[in-house]
């Protein structure tokens, strides 16, 4: 039942915010950076629903239940993009970022995306 509080939690930052990092409890974090070190995880959809949130917490329970891991999501371009992403000091994700060939990660203290160099 949880699982479908925090799907339709998910959908109405994606549909306030247009994008959000969210813990399977709920919570969001305030600080530091958000990165995807898991590209193998990411889901492209045209479309989301709550049902496409909850299969994807359902399908990735495990790695989203480790502590500082959080279900992302943003749209870009008319596409919905979900993966799982961890939390870090900015200089840490963006070390992390080159590390698993990300492109940005985004920084919560500027709610701006801070690009790869």
């Amino acid at each position: 039942m949880k699982q479908q509080t925090v799907s339709q939690q998910a959908l109405d930052l994606l549909s306030q915010d247009g994008g959000f990092s969210l813990s399977i409890t709920g919570t969001t974090p305030t600080s530091g950076a958000m990165v995807s070190i898991y590209p193998q995880y990411e889901r492209k959809l045209t479309t989301v629903s709550e049902s496409d949130i909850a299969q994807y917490l359902f399908d990735h329970i495990d790695v989203l239940s480790q502590p500082g891991h959080y279900l992302g999501a943003w749209v870009d371009n008319s596409t919905v993009y979900l993966d799982v992403s961890i939390n870090a000091p900015l200089e840490r994700a963006l070390d992390l970022a080159r590390q698993h060939n990300q492109l940005a990660v985004f920084d919560l203290a500027t709610f701006d995306s801070v690009y790869v160099q």
